[in-house]
């Protein structure tokens, strides 16, 4: 897994299951749409799990959309970025995510 896209149960070194991808997958999302990477993890040039861990907070970061669809982005986001992967959506209710759902519509 490319470490920008870990979780924070592979950073901790804690047992995982498919959850992990579902987090991934967020931070890929984020990457398209902001044009940068959500969490950086590096200080000083070395990776840095403690600072990945601290960078995991993104109220303040979502800049491409405005209004209603930045609205529903940080809606997504707070379902899927949980500490907790039992909190986590899974992939079928991701399906369902009226963010999601917009997506393919305006397609």
């Amino acid at each position: 897994m490319p470490t920008f896209y870990r979780a924070p149960e592979i950073i901790l070194g804690m047992e995982w299951d498919s959850k992990i991808d579902i987090w991934s997958v967020a931070t890929m999302i984020w990457d398209l749409l902001e044009g940068l990477r959500l969490f950086y993890a590096k200080s000083s040039g070395h990776l840095n799990d403690e600072q990945h861990l601290a960078e995991m907070s993104l109220e303040t970061r979502a800049d491409s959309l405005t209004g209603k669809d930045q609205e529903l982005l940080l809606i997504l986001f707070r379902k899927i970025m949980r500490w907790l992967p039992e909190d986590r959506p899974t992939a079928e209710d991701l399906y369902k995510d009226e963010f999601l759902l917009q997506c393919v519509r305006k397609e």
